[in-house]
């Protein structure tokens, strides 16, 4: 199922944390896994090491996707595709 996060008017405030746990409410409402739930949480992790969580969600664009991605290959120079998609699925 691929994923897709919409957003109302007035969520471009929310912060990358708000909305993350948005997210994380939904996920428990479709009764995701509690390791499907920390597996996102530990992702999440690795993006707010990149990208501050107070920023607001509005803040991240293209450029932001594809500097983070460059950030998952400087942490693990031998990171999959396959796992970096894991990481983008919660950004």
């Amino acid at each position: 199922m691929k994923q897709i996060i919409s957003m109302n008017k007035g969520d471009e405030k929310l912060t990358i944390h708000q909305a993350f746990e948005n997210f994380i409410a939904e996920k428990k409402a479709l009764q995701l896994s509690a390791d499907t739930i920390k597996a996102y949480r530990v992702k999440f992790k690795a993006f707010t090491d990149f990208f501050s969580d107070d920023n607001l969600c509005c803040e991240i664009s293209s450029s932001t996707v594809f500097q983070f991605i460059e950030f998952l290959k400087a942490r693990n120079p031998d990171i999959k595709t396959v796992t970096i998609n894991t990481y983008l699925v919660c950004v």
